[in-house]
């Protein structure tokens, strides 16, 4: 290199931007004092902005992306004590849920004036523009009993059933069954004198899980 040359700075800048909406109703439709039933809705909406550059060496990068989405959850509960021995609940839900991703961006390098930031991008050589979007929603429909004997003896079965619209149609929804037994042996007379155990309990449990890790348009 000669004598007096320097290559340029490397400053960085970016900014986020987010605004989230969320609404929640809760409902008791009917009440007694053995039985209720219960609706509950959740629904949050928002949007995220990105922007960046970067000045690396004699490149300068430009990027910007939005990312919108949404999601809800709504359930119906009902509660009903049978009588002193057995209690049962059940519960019915949707979820929803969705997002949009759009982002582009722009590289060059011997830019020239370097204090006119991103705005002297053009006044470099191009080295590459790039843009991208994508799209994804997910709904799931789900349903769950809880059965209590004496409070003693839990048991419960519950089912959930996932549609992604990452897959394709004939291999759009997929179906996630579960079960499991509890006994709280906190109940029971032989732990009684164990007055520092407030609650204690065995639990087995089966069922199967899934997801949806993949890109948007596999």
């Amino acid at each position: 290199f000669s004598k007096g040359f320097r290559l340029p700075l490397s400053p960085r800048c970016s900014y986020q931007q987010r605004r989230l909406y969320a609404h929640n109703i809760f409902i008791v439709i009917a009440r007694r004092h053995d039985e209720a039933i219960s609706f509950r809705t959740m629904i949050e909406t928002g949007q995220t902005r990105l922007a960046a550059f970067a000045t690396i060496l004699l490149w300068r990068l430009l990027t910007n992306s939005t990312l919108p989405k949404f999601s809800s959850y709504s359930d119906l509960t009902f509660d009903k004590k049978l009588n002193d021995k057995n209690q049962l609940n059940v519960l019915a839900g949707i979820t929803m849920q969705g997002t949009s991703s759009a982002s582009y961006g722009a590289a060059a390098n011997h830019i020239p004036n370097e204090d006119l930031g991103t705005s002297g991008i053009d006044q470099g050589i191009p080295v590459s523009i790039n843009s991208s979007s994508s799209h994804y929603t997910l709904a799931s429909f789900l349903g769950r009993i809880n059965y209590s004997y004496f409070s003693k003896y839990l048991f419960t079965g519950s089912i959930r059933a996932d549609g992604s619209s990452k897959f394709a149609k004939q291999n759009r929804w997929s179906y996630f069954p579960s079960g499991a037994i509890a006994w709280r042996i906190n109940q029971e007379k032989f732990m009684k004198p164990l007055s520092f155990i407030s609650d204690a309990n065995v639990r087995v449990s089966s069922g199967s899980t899934g997801n949806n890790r993949v890109p948007d348009y596999a």
